[in-house]
This record gives C-alpha cells, structure tokens and sequence, in this order.
C-alpha cells in the first residue's frame, strides 16, 4: 500500500487502515442480526416451536434463567397493561429481592422488537394506543416490571385444582409400559 500510495498523486488516492478486530466486530453484527429477526420472528408467530403472533394475545410466558444460575423464574408479558409479572420461587432468598438482570434486559429490549415487528401495526384485537398503559409513552419506553409473591416465596401451598399425583402417575407408567420403556 505504501509503494502504490508513494506511486500515486496523493490528491487523488486515499486510504486508511483498520485494526484487525474490526471483520470481527462485523461478524458479530450479523450474528446479532440474525438473532434480532429471529427475535421478530418469533413475535409474528414464525418460527419452531411455533405459536400465536402476539397480537392475538393477551399474555406471553417467557421462562428466565438468572445470570447463568440453576435457578428460572417465569416472565409474563401481559401486553395490554405494558408490563412483565415476574414469578420467582426463591425471591425470599436473594439479598434484597433483587430482580435479575435478565428481566432488566428483557424490559428495555422487548419494545425495541415488538415495535420492529410491526405488533402495533396489527389491530386484528386490540387498538393498542387508546389503552390507558400506552398512552403518554414512546413505542420503545421499557415495560413496567411488577414482582408476584404470594406462592412458593411465602410457603404457600400452590393450589391443584383437583389434580391427583398418584393418579397420574400411575397413568404415566401405564403409558410407559405399553410403549416398553
């Protein structure tokens, strides 16, 4: 380069240099790109396992793990009141209850995606801007995050609506022994 800059009038021929991270940084962007529409895809209701585009909801389960800890707390989306409910079985043991930055993260990146994916374009259900919890707000203000206690936190029993264990376990090694487990 320097051989071809010294040969050329250097009015007319430019360059420059860049540092060796900079093609990684480049694929790291398409890889983030890629996550990104799958993300959108998702919401639209494509991809595997697929279900309802979320603008046929009213709610979406998303399970978390904490910062890379064994232990998941369960995420509801409920869309019409532009907040996460988050159910944590061991928030009585965290220092502070404090919230893990997973659900942090989700709350200011979810709007990003949603609004990309054209969700507030569908009006198949829901008229989203006349709601009282999108009003006053930009499209890509995070949403709200709102801690559920009550259950497992507080020894609670978690009720079972009539659900016999036994029975169906019993059901289950039926099912095992007929297909030869």
């Amino acid at each position: 380069m320097r051989k071809k800059s010294k040969q050329q009038n250097h009015s007319k021929y430019r360059y420059t240099t860049i540092n060796c991270f900079f093609k990684t940084c480049i694929d790291n962007v398409s890889i983030v790109l890629e996550y990104e529409n799958k993300i959108v895809g998702t919401i639209k209701g494509f991809g595997i396992p697929g279900g309802l585009p979320w603008h046929l909801t009213d709610e979406v389960y998303i399970p978390v793990n904490c910062n890379g800890e064994f232990h998941w707390i369960l995420a509801i989306v409920v869309l019409k009141e532009r907040c996460i409910k988050v159910y944590d079985s061991m928030s009585s043991y965290r220092t502070n209850g404090k919230l893990c930055s997973e659900i942090q993260k989700l709350s200011t990146l979810l709007p990003k995606y949603i609004k990309s994916s054209g969700f507030f374009d569908q009006k198949d259900q829901t008229n989203w801007p006349v709601l009282e919890s999108y009003q006053g707000k930009n499209k890509s203000h995070p949403f709200e995050v709102r801690r559920v206690t009550g259950f497992l936190s507080d020894g609670l029993q978690v009720p079972s609506y009539g659900i016999s264990s036994e029975t169906l376990r019993m059901r289950l090694l039926h099912s095992y022994g007929i297909m030869g487990f």
